[in-house]
């Protein structure tokens, strides 16, 4: 068991992105959000990853189609896919692109916080993490179970309302894994919070292969917003 004090220091990063990226994976995932005895309410998560470097693209999906998104933010272009499920093969074509200027200001911060983590391993590749406001602390503010895969990437982030806990998880599982052979993503976790009875459970449903290569062509179909 190892207890570390974790400094949280949240960003939003300004998203830079080539004129082309490659994809060999198509994941399906589930998040259910619950909160005391009020009903569930499950989203559904689509993104396209690539299993060496550990790249993913996020997807919004409508009617028979995936719209992905690419922002240049030298030339301030935001430039859209529509991604086709045929019944051989995923396609990808460039359907336009928006000027948009504003997103290179995006920059913001949390407030950093000290906190308490305690992770415990609870079987192979499988953790239990404790977060405490204060080491002293009784009882935990939040409890996760997490079950994790080697992979060829990292990806061990999560998602709860607190931006401060999801660092405090991922440094301490990043601080379990340090002398273990890279690398590895997580495949499922359950996170509960005391206050509130809040629950999140997240899954990976399914994970296709797929070639998909997003080209930004030269010639553009510029639109105005």
């Amino acid at each position: 068991m190892k207890q570390i004090l974790i400094s949280c220091l949240i960003s939003i990063p300004v998203i830079t992105l080539a004129q082309y990226r490659s994809f060999d994976f198509f994941q399906e995932s589930s998040i259910i959000h619950s909160k005391g005895r009020q009903k569930q309410e499950i989203i559904k998560q689509y993104r396209l990853v690539n299993s060496i470097s550990g790249d993913q693209l996020p997807l919004q999906k409508t009617g028979g189609k995936y719209i992905a998104s690419l922002y240049d933010p030298v030339a301030g272009l935001l430039h859209y896919f529509n991604i086709y499920n045929t019944d051989t093969r995923f396609v990808a074509e460039y359907a336009m692109s928006y000027v948009h200027t504003d997103a290179t200001s995006i920059q913001t911060s949390a407030p950093a916080s000290a906190l308490h983590t305690v992770a415990t391993p609870t079987a192979p590749l499988e953790y239990e993490l404790k977060v405490y406001t204060h080491a002293a602390d009784k009882k935990a503010d939040y409890i996760f179970q997490v079950k994790l895969a080697n992979a060829k990437y990292n990806d061990i982030g999560t998602t709860v309302d607190n931006p401060s806990v999801q660092n405090a998880v991922k440094n301490a599982l990043t601080a379990e894994l340090e002398d273990a052979a890279c690398c590895h993503r997580i495949i499922g976790y359950k996170a509960q919070r005391r206050k509130g009875s809040y629950v999140v459970e997240y899954k990976i449903q399914k994970s296709t292969p797929v070639s998909i290569d997003l080209v930004v062509p030269q010639a553009l179909r510029l639109q105005s917003k």
